[in-house]
């Protein structure tokens, strides 16, 4: 129940400078209704504010619907497509989910502007969002993953810690820094150089890494590899992973080890499977495009993240372009020791889920 104004304490200075046809502010209705209550009729209230009576008498009358004599709560303009529209809208994004937003406009052909078509489809939980990226799978690929993650459904976190992981990646300069977020009051201000965050002009200099670990030996040592001038173009071959192999897997090889590698050209020549032959070393069969199934992947970004919090100087190395790769290749192997063991663990742990999220994506893209 509404309490009764009261009409004896102030509000503020009345004016008659009302405009007309806009709406009466709170502080005026309040007014009206305290002079309404202090035995004033509608007749008497309007002339003394200048108002219409009409205005008075409806102000009176809405006073028990209003809230705190605010204006009532409207419906707005209405609404310039049908429900027929929005479902056109709907089934055409969840048919064609790349859509670019002028296609949506030009398909649809309404008289609404694109801002509208959003609020349509966020008001139904969909929003426009950056596809993620992963390796291109064929219908091949899928079959063997799925089948490969199938097999595995049943192996225990304890099953995986007999896994050797293994993998290459190559470091860049500059690779490890994070996004920078800044607070800014306009869009305009983007640009302005304390806001920006500046970034190495051209390809930086790089070295092509090597590690591996388990569940049981822990981590090797990581390895730079290095090119085979004998190669085509100079790059890396099976010579090269020969070398990498004897220096970082052979140390920490204890024979009880499965060995995981992808199938990369230089891992499964032939050179390379005698290699493992002779040394008598298990090879984990391993499906093609399969990066979500490797857990040493997630450990490349704690290394790039390591390199830059233990040498932030380093995009600044005032050095010739192979002295770069000099340096980096001593400290890496510092930045890797230095990565805590428990994200080991934790890699291990996840791959009965890694395994049964490719199996109920049926093969498919995960979010690993």
């Amino acid at each position: 129940m509404r309490a009764t104004p009261d009409i004896r304490a102030p509000l503020l200075e009345i004016t008659s400078n009302h405009r007309a046809g806009t709406e009466l502010s709170p502080h005026i209705r309040s007014v009206i209704i305290g002079m309404k209550f202090g035995g004033k009729n509608g007749v008497q209230i309007a002339d003394a504010l200048k108002l219409p009576r009409s205005t008075v008498y409806k102000t009176i009358d809405q006073f028990s619907e209003r809230d705190d004599n605010q204006s009532k709560p409207r419906s707005g303009a209405p609404k310039r497509y049908t429900a027929r529209d929005e479902r056109r809208l709907l089934r055409l994004v969840q048919q064609n989910p790349k859509m670019k937003w002028g296609t949506v406009v030009t398909t649809l052909n309404l008289a609404v502007s694109k801002r509208t078509l959003q609020r349509i489809l966020e008001e139904h939980g969909i929003s426009k969002w950056l596809a993620k990226k992963r390796p291109l799978l064929t219908k091949a690929h899928v079959k063997q993953r799925r089948a490969w993650a199938v097999a595995r459904l049943h192996w225990t976190a304890e099953m995986w810690r007999k896994i050797l992981w293994s993998d290459e990646c190559s470091v860049e300069r500059g690779s490890g820094v994070e996004r920078e977020w800044v607070f800014r009051r306009r869009s305009d201000h983007k640009f302005k150089t304390e806001l920006v965050q500046p970034t190495p002009k051209g390809k930086q200099p790089s070295v092509m890494i090597w590690a591996a670990f388990s569940g049981t030996t822990g981590r090797s040592e990581l390895v730079v590899m290095m090119r085979d001038p004998e190669s085509g173009r100079g790059g890396y071959s099976a010579n090269s992973y020969i070398e990498t192999l004897e220096e970082g897997l052979l140390p920490i090889y204890d024979g009880e080890l499965t060995f995981m590698q992808d199938n990369a050209s230089i891992h499964t020549a032939k050179k390379v499977k005698e290699w493992f032959e002779e040394h008598v070393i298990a090879v984990l069969d391993w499906p093609a495009c399969s990066p979500d199934l490797n857990p040493i992947e997630h450990l490349w970004f704690l290394l790039k993240n390591k390199l830059h919090e233990l040498y932030p100087e380093s995009d600044d190395w005032d050095l010739t372009k192979e002295d770069v790769k000099d340096k980096m290749a001593t400290v890496l192997p510092e930045c890797w020791k230095a990565i805590d063991a428990k994200y080991f663990d934790k890699l291990v742990e996840s791959m009965p889920d890694r395994v049964a999220a490719v199996a109920k994506a049926k093969g498919w893209y995960t979010k690993y």
